[in-house]
């Protein structure tokens, strides 16, 4: 049996299950007109039966994430791309409104259908003839990926999605391999609407992603006014989120939207995140009382922020905490293909992207003009302060792929991250990830029990000590909180020698990702090669160096 799993979106993603695992991920950025009919991202799916060795025509089910996709409605009805807003309008309203609709009527399903139908036909038209094309609601793929990739059973699954399919909370049970549903946010909350509202009010280019809101709120202080506004629209209420205010015009001049423009990006962003920590905290703190389950697993977009994933492990009670690192359209295309394949809980190996082999990096190399040694010499060049691509193995989710399609800088060398990242050109406040293996002198991490499993995958940010901040004061924020990977051999041998090599060459024992530019291919990386971005390269089994020209 082969299913197909697709997340619809400006930011989309395909997942392929074949029998009884999980063995493809793809990613696609829609750049393309979102009302065309054409936006669904074959470029993803094309790529994910590829990894997974499947043609088009095996394809058994498609399972698409989301019964009411907002995208997916205006592009099968293109006289509604008029109405296709940006959050400070009436238009983000009525599609929360008739989300919600859907959601607690017989219409819902009828859409649903109606979906199902249209998709079916844009497949056929590309070439897959399923014998099933179904539509599954957006937090129940969420709930199913982060289960079947979790390390633990009997878990408590809280998912807060801002456009769920017409409500922003759910929460299941997970235990024994059967996914139940407890409970749903019984009406329209603020969250709909108000993070989409508040991180575009910060003035950086529409809504910032919650990761990015984080980073940018560790760098800030708090505003008491701030904080009062946004408490009267961001709050907990029991084990719901406040409710939502209606329908109403966003003024420019209104108090709220006017206190976030009068700030700098990194005080605001501080009051927003505080606000929004302390109402899903909250929450969440109520919600493990109520079930009496001691194991957390967190999804949706609003625990893509890697400081909130540690706050809720460090609420008394808690004792595991478990998130994905992967974006949520990535999360959605696993859930809706594993939702159809009834998998038993399992931490899999989430390394799902397309392989580097020797043989393709040659042939690009070749045309590049570079060319390349076998040598495992990217320690030494760490040690020496150079700033190092590495394009190997299979990618994973999440924006540094596991550590498998990133930047490495050595974490201890202030000058040497400034320089990367001014080549790479990334800003201040693209936090890196950093990679670590357990050493002697790595200092104490909060929590570290709890986060045990999440550290494993660099999906949480948690408070470190005094020795880790002396150590590695260059990559340490305001509020002392470090978005981390922390590598064993066992999982992650190839990111764990590397590292461990670098400590008996240095005493350093980790190592700061920044992102790679564009897509991360090799062709993109040889491309900075050559252009003096980047100095040196490991890409596959060889390593390259920028002057080691043909």
């Amino acid at each position: 049996m082969v299913i197909l799993g697709v997340a619809d979106g400006p930011s989309a993603a395909a997942a392929v299950v074949v029998d009884d695992a999980l063995v493809a991920l793809s990613t696609e950025s829609l750049r393309v007109d979102p009302t065309s009919v054409d936006a669904l991202p074959w470029r993803a799916i094309d790529d994910a039966l590829t990894i997974a060795g499947v043609s088009l025509d095996q394809v058994d089910v498609v399972a698409v994430a989301g019964r009411f996709s907002p995208l997916l409605a205006v592009r099968r009805r293109p006289w509604l791309s008029a109405l296709v807003a940006a959050p400070f309008s009436l238009a983000m309203d009525a599609q929360v409104a008739w989300q919600a609709f859907l959601r607690v009527s017989g219409f819902g399903a009828v859409e649903a259908d109606r979906a199902a139908e249209w998709v079916e036909g844009r497949l056929n038209v590309h070439g897959i003839t399923p014998e099933r094309v179904l539509m599954v609601d957006a937090h129940r793929a969420l709930a199913e990926a982060v289960y079947r990739c979790a390390s633990e059973d009997d878990v408590l699954i809280v998912g807060l999605q801002p456009m769920g399919d017409g409500t922003a909370t759910a929460v299941h049970r997970g235990q024994g391999g059967q996914l139940d549903r407890l409970s749903t946010d019984p009406a329209v909350s603020s969250l709909h609407t108000h993070l989409a509202r508040v991180t575009s009010a910060l003035g950086l280019g529409g809504p910032v992603s919650p990761r990015r809101l984080g980073a940018l709120a560790a760098r800030g202080t708090p505003d008491p006014v701030l904080l009062g506004l946004l408490a009267s629209q961001m709050s907990s209420e029991g084990t719901a989120l406040a409710r939502w205010a209606g329908m109403s015009s966003v003024r420019a001049d209104d108090p709220l939207y006017a206190r976030i423009r009068s700030l700098s990006p990194e005080d605001a962003a501080a009051s927003i995140h505080q606000n929004l920590t302390e109402a899903v905290t909250s929450l969440v703190r109520r919600l493990i009382r109520l079930h009496g389950v001691p194991k957390v697993a967190l999804v949706g977009e609003v625990f893509e922020d890697p400081r909130i994933v540690a706050r809720i492990a460090e609420l008394d009670g808690v004792t595991k905490v478990f998130a994905l690192p992967a974006s949520t359209a990535e999360t959605l295309a696993i859930g809706a293909a594993t939702s159809q394949a009834g998998l038993g809980p399992a931490l899999r190996d989430l390394h799902l992207g397309a392989d580097v082999d020797g043989e393709s990096v040659e042939r690009v190399l070749a045309a590049s003009g570079l060319s390349a040694v076998r040598t495992a010499t990217l320690p030494t060049r760490l040690a020496a302060g150079v700033a190092v691509a590495r394009v190997r193995g299979r990618g994973g989710p999440g924006p540094r792929a596991l550590g498998a399609r990133c930047v490495l800088v050595r974490a201890d060398d202030a000058v040497a991250i400034a320089r990367a990242r001014k080549a790479l050109r990334v800003p201040e406040d693209e936090e890196a990830l950093i990679i670590t293996i357990p050493t002697p002198n790595e200092g104490a991490i909060e929590g570290f029990e709890a986060l045990r499993p999440t550290l494993a995958l660099g999906a949480v940010a948690p408070k470190v000590d005094d020795v880790f901040r002396r150590r590695y004061a260059a990559v340490i924020p305001k509020d002392g909180r470090v978005w981390m990977m922390r590598v064993e051999k066992e999982q992650e041998p190839g990111l764990h020698s590397v590292v461990q090599a670098l400590v008996r060459a240095s005493g350093c024992g980790a190592v700061a990702a920044l992102p790679l530019p564009d897509n991360g291919t090799v062709s993109d990386v040889a491309a900075r090669l050559v252009a003096g971005d980047l100095t040196a390269a490991q890409l596959g089994p060889f390593w390259v160096d920028a002057g080691g020209r043909r």
